[in-house]
């Protein structure tokens, strides 16, 4: 009768402690995903700095081209021009890199994070198995 009693603690127990190491996973997912949240908008944060800066640069630059004589003036404003739209795909592309370091950073925790509940499940259910009934 003792055996009958271990397992029925077992099987009530067990269902349990596993539905609480979920509740636990999702936690920690919430907590992730609001890291990767704040992360990605400091990424969103610098390519827009980025881009002031690159505005600001070419609004001084054309304004010192713009006490040039009329000669030198167009060419140098497309010197300015092309300048700008490089620091803009610039800025993108370093927004766009760190993007994508986050996001490979992110799977790759999320995959962890899946095999650690699948071994917890794993364990949990040898130990199960392997109780004496």
């Amino acid at each position: 009768m003792l055996g009958n009693s271990r397992m029925m603690v077992g099987v009530v127990l067990g269902p349990l402690f596993l539905a609480g190491c979920g509740g636990v996973t999702t936690s920690s997912s919430d907590l992730r995903l609001a890291r990767f949240d704040r992360e990605i908008g400091a990424v969103a944060d610098r390519e827009d700095r980025c881009r002031k800066e690159a505005q600001a640069t070419a609004a001084d630059e054309l304004s010192q081209t713009g006490s040039a004589p009329d000669a030198l003036s167009n060419p140098n404003r497309q010197t300015v021009q092309g300048n700008y739209y490089n620091d803009i795909r610039l800025c993108e592309a370093e927004a766009d890199r760190e993007s994508r370091q986050l996001s490979a950073r992110e799977r790759e925790e999320y995959r962890l994070e899946q095999q650690q509940e699948r071994d917890r499940v794993l364990l949990m259910t040898t130990l199960m198995a392997s109780r004496p009934h």
